[in-house]
């Protein structure tokens, strides 16, 4: 004669499901999707290099359509020196009371071999400016999800913390094209939820 194993589980299971449902959700915070003009108005270029010429070249940026029809920005340069795409300064708000894990960034680049570098900078707790910076690689012409954890620091930088950035810099030099979809904090951690079976 065989016997059903008897599943531990199953009754704590019931208890759960049969009287509530289970939501998991994150509290990712949006930076920047270039949604509307105001979005995108308010970003800057600043070359600040010369190329091998001795020239600073050029570079300017351009609201383009992103990914599924969202909004993007789009930074050419051409024979430029050292520049960077500046954001305005970011908003505060409750979002900088919680912890993230990594910054998300949607983008696009122009098929060559050269790459972009995403810059970070930070209002340490001291109220003293840090740099933070990763590489963006341009070979892919399709849009592409980037997420971003670790960063170059300067010794003696101190971790950073992603809930204290200020601003944003896309940074490059020489003739490139890279387009930027939505950028977003990601918080990491799923919060489970409980809410009360309809049934």
């Amino acid at each position: 004669m065989t016997t059903r194993p008897q599943c531990i589980t199953c009754p704590l299971a019931f208890l759960i499901f049969g009287t509530a449902l289970l939501h998991a959700t994150t509290f990712d915070h949006t930076l920047f999707d270039f949604s509307d003009e105001t979005a995108t108005s308010e970003w800057r270029v600043n070359i600040y290099g010369r190329n091998a010429s001795g020239e600073k070249g050029t570079a300017r940026f351009e609201a383009v359509v992103g990914r599924n029809g969202e909004g993007a920005l789009q930074l050419t340069a051409a024979d430029a020196g050292a520049h960077n795409l500046i954001s305005p300064v970011i908003p505060d708000g409750d979002w900088r009371a919680r912890p993230y894990e990594a910054l998300e960034v949607w983008y696009r680049g122009d098929g060559s071999t050269d790459k972009a570098s995403m810059q970070l900078r930070m209002i340490g707790k001291d109220g003293v400016n840090y740099g933070y910076s990763t590489p963006l690689f341009l070979g892919n012409t399709n849009w592409q999800r980037a997420v971003l954890r670790d960063f170059w620091k300067r010794q003696g930088h101190p971790p950073l913390d992603l809930s204290r950035i200020e601003r944003l810099y896309i940074a490059g030099s020489g003739t490139h094209t890279i387009a930027v979809g939505t950028i977003r904090l990601l918080e990491g951690r799923r919060r489970i939820h409980l809410e009360p079976s309809k049934t």
